[in-house]
């Protein structure tokens, strides 16, 4: 059984094969643009990756400044408690009766 014996309206093949080609022009556009996302998707992702090993790196540089910052920190706390305690004996000496 045939569905086009059932429709009152005559088709012509000729219009039939042109909506054909019109979907297949259709067709090769949209596969064309799928495959540029896809690419860009790619792409993207690639960079991605880059940007996280240099946040990354970043991050590792950071935490080397953070950790040479406290010894720096330290170090003057300790000057400064060793030139209070130096100034402190000077005056108790100077004082001294």
């Amino acid at each position: 059984m045939n569905p086009r014996e059932n429709d009152d309206i005559p088709h012509d093949d000729s219009d039939d094969a042109a909506a054909v080609r019109g979907l297949r022009v259709q067709l090769i556009r949209l596969q064309s643009r799928l495959d540029q996302v896809q690419a860009a998707a790619r792409e993207q992702a690639e960079e991605a990756a880059v940007l996280r090993g240099r946040l990354e790196e970043i991050e590792r540089r950071l935490e080397r400044l953070q950790a040479t910052h406290q010894r720096i920190r330290r170090l003057w706390v300790a000057t400064a408690a060793l030139y209070g305690a130096s100034i402190g004996l000077a005056v108790g000496w100077l004082l001294r009766p």
